[in-house]
C-alpha cells in the first residue's frame, strides 16, 4: 500500500512523493490502487472524486484520501453533477476534508445500490445542490462531520437521504438543510433496514417554503431503524416516524422548542395508508415542545418519556469528603493558635524569671550594705 501527496505546487509528471508531489487528484487516481493513501496538501481542488479505487476489505486496509496533516483543504468539483458518486465501489474513506457542492446539480454524494463500507470521518459538507449524502448502498459510515446550508436546487435537499441497510451516522452536526437532517425512507425495492442515528444535533433544518414542516429525524419505511442521544432543537418536529415503518427504536434523545416532539403516523391521507408499526420510545427528554409525544401509529410503546426533573430547591449536601476537609482545617487552626499561646506563655515565663533573678540581685546588695 503506497502514499501519494497531491498539491497545488505540484506537477502530474512528478512521483508523487512529498518532495515532489502530483498537482491533481484526478492524475493520482490513475496510479492508486485499491489500499493505497492520497494525502491532499493545502488549498482548494475544483475536481470531483468519482473513480477512486475500492480498498482490500478492512477499515484497516481501505483506499483512503485526507487532507496533509491537518492542513486545510477544500473540494469543490463535481462529475455527471455530483462532488463524489460510485454504484459499486467499497472500503474508502474520506477524512478531514471540506467537501464543498457548489458546482453540483445533483446531490453531493452519492452511494449506489451496489456500493457499501464508506467512512466520511471529521469532514465538512456544504452547498449541496439537493441532498448532502444519498446512501444507497450498505454499511456506509458518516462520522463527526459538519452538515450545512444544503437543497440549492430542491426544498426536499436533505442531510442524509437513507435508502440503504446498515448505514450509521454519528457525532454529526446538521443544520440549515432545505429539507429535514436525516431522512430514512425508499419508496423502491431497496428497504431501509437497521440504520443508526446516534449522537447528532440537529438544529434549523427544513427552510425553504415549499417544503416547510420537515422533522429533524424522518422514519419512514424500513425494518428496525434506531435514533438515539441525538439533540434535536428548533424544529417543526424532532422525529416522525410513519408510513409503515417497523420496530423502530427511538431512545434517550433530548428535543427541543419544537411544534412536536415525537410523531408515530398513521399514515393516513397518503399514498401509503399506512403508519408506524411497533415504535418504542423510550427515555427520551422533551422542553419547550407545544406536544412532546403524538403516537396515532399501530402497537407503540411509551417506556419513560418524562420531562426534565426541576432542580433541587435546597443545595445538595456537602459530600463527606468536603467535611472532613472543615475538620481537618478547624484543627489546623486550633493548633496555629495553640502555638502562639504557647509562645506567648514562653514569653511570660521567661520574663518572670529575669524578675526574680532581679529581686535577688537587689537583695544581695542591700545585705552587702
Amino acid at each position: 500500500m503506497t502514499t501519494y501527496i497531491v498539491s497545488n505546487l505540484g506537477d502530474d509528471f512528478a512521483p508523487g512523493t512529498v518532495m515532489d508531489p502530483f498537482a491533481t487528484i484526478e492524475h493520482a487516481k490513475t496510479v492508486m490502487h485499491g489500499g493505497d493513501t492520497l494525502m491532499l496538501r493545502g488549498g482548494t481542488y475544483p475536481e470531483g472524486l468519482a473513480g477512486l479505487p475500492s480498498g482490500l476489505g478492512t477499515w484497516n486496509t481501505a483506499t483512503t484520501i485526507e487532507a496533509y496533516e491537518g492542513e486545510p483543504v477544500i473540494i469543490s468539483g463535481e462529475h455527471e453533477g455530483y462532488l463524489y458518486y460510485t454504484s459499486d465501489r467499497a472500503w474508502i474513506v474520506f477524512n478531514d476534508l471540506v467537501l464543498d457542492g457548489i458546482d453540483g446539480t445533483k446531490d453531493a454524494i452519492n452511494i449506489g445500490n451496489y456500493a457499501h463500507h464508506h467512512r466520511f470521518i471529521n469532514c465538512e459538507m456544504l452547498n449541496a445542490a439537493t441532498s448532502a449524502f444519498n446512501l444507497k448502498g450498505h454499511h456506509n459510515e458518516i462520522l463527526d462531520t459538519y452538515i450545512h446550508d444544503g437543497g440549492r436546487y430542491l426544498p426536499q435537499g436533505y442531510g442524509v437521504y437513507i435508502k440503504g441497510q446498515d448505514n450509521l451516522v454519528r457525532g454529526c452536526e446538521i443544520t440549515r438543510m432545505a429539507g429535514m437532517a436525516i431522512h430514512i425512507f425508499d419508496n423502491e425495492s431497496w428497504l431501509p433496514d437497521r440504520n443508526s442515528v446516534i449522537e447528532n444535533h440537529i438544529h434549523h433544518n427544513g427552510w425553504s417554503d415549499r417544503y416547510s414542516q420537515p422533522p429533524g429525524i424522518g422514519i419512514y419505511v424500513g425494518i428496525g431503524n434506531i435514533a438515539r442521544s441525538n439533540n434535536i432543537h428548533d424544529e417543526h418536529t424532532g422525529v416522525i416516524v410513519n408510513y409503515g415503518a417497523r420496530d423502530t427504536l427511538v431512545e434517550t434523545n433530548a428535543i427541543a422548542d419544537c411544534l412536536r416532539g415525537i410523531y408515530v403516523g398513521d399514515g393516513a391521507g397518503t399514498s401509503f395508508d399506512d403508519g408506524g408499526h411497533d415504535t418504542i420510545l423510550r427515555g427520551n427528554v422533551f422542553t419547550s415542545c407545544v406536544i412532546d409525544i403524538l403516537d396515532e401509529g399501530i402497537g407503540t410503546i411509551i417506556d419513560d418519556d418524562v420531562p426534565p426533573e426541576d432542580p433541587p430547591e435546597d443545595p445538595p449536601e456537602e459530600p463527606i469528603m468536603g467535611a472532613v476537609d472543615d475538620i481537618q482545617a478547624a484543627i489546623d487552626t486550633i493548633r496555629i493558635k495553640q502555638a502562639e499561646i504557647e509562645a506567648e506563655l514562653a514569653s511570660v515565663e521567661s520574663a518572670l524569671v529575669e524578675l526574680v533573678e532581679a529581686d535577688e540581685l537587689a537583695d544581695t546588695l542591700a545585705e552587702k550594705l
